[in-house]
């Protein structure tokens, strides 16, 4: 792996912990007396900072970069920075994470949770999985047509539909697809649409109701911390 790519990942794993860390995400703090410990509650003022990127076209905004680019090292090109500003911003509208387990290397891409929230409308409609996904089935393939300048629209509305649900994204793996997104060989787009067609392994046999499970290929980048 190139050391652009390493530290592209690096980079990826650390805004992602610290955009956790804005909402309290398994973190700890002691009061004044430090006799306990309590569980910080989300940092509302930065989220909102971090929405304004919600505002443009591709994520920037001098609220987000004065956020972000103390944790970008010089080294990653301008060109690359995007995906940072738009995951951060997509956080800030719905800051729910995913939690790596013991020995998973790579996260589930994003159509994993549409997937979730799909299942979860057919479950209120008493529909079965693949009648509650069609739907949304334009919408995905929509966004996995998008081009690099695109698709953060299409990204934008489909996280404003999640806003609200527990349902919990990977931002690191987001990061890293996002990263990758113009890639010849349209190795994120692939690995995206066969997470959503048909249900994800991600998702056990038991949450994915009569629809059986596929092979995702091999993950775009080990994320594992070094």
């Amino acid at each position: 792996m190139a050391q652009l790519d390493v530290l592209f990942i690096r980079t990826a794993w650390k805004v992602s912990n610290e955009l956790e860390n804005l909402v309290g995400v398994g973190k700890r703090e002691s009061n004044e007396d430090h006799e306990s410990e309590r569980l910080r509650g989300p940092d509302r003022a930065k989220l909102a900072h971090l929405r304004k990127g919600l505002t443009t076209s591709d994520g920037w905004h001098p609220a987000v970069a004065v956020m972000l680019d103390q944790w970008i090292p010089e080294d990653i090109r301008e060109w690359d920075t995007p995906p940072f500003y738009q995951a951060a911003s997509l956080f800030a509208l719905h800051p729910e994470s995913h939690e790596r387990q013991p020995g998973e290397k790579y996260g589930p891409p994003f159509t994993v949770a549409l997937h979730q929230y799909a299942q979860e409308q057919g479950q209120k409609s008493g529909r079965n999985l693949e009648d509650a996904k069609r739907p949304f089935d334009r919408r995905v393939m929509t966004l996995l047509n998008a081009n690099e300048a695109d698709r953060f629209t299409h990204l934008r509305r489909l996280v404003h539909m999640l806003k609200g649900t527990d349902i919990q994204v990977d931002w690191c793996q987001l990061i890293i697809d996002l990263h990758y997104w113009d890639s010849p060989q349209r190795t994120v787009q692939r690995r995206w649409s066969r997470a959503w067609w048909p249900a994800p392994r991600w998702i056990t046999p038991s949450d994915s109701d009569s629809t059986g499970a596929s092979s995702n290929g091999p993950p775009l980048a080990n994320t594992t911390q070094e």
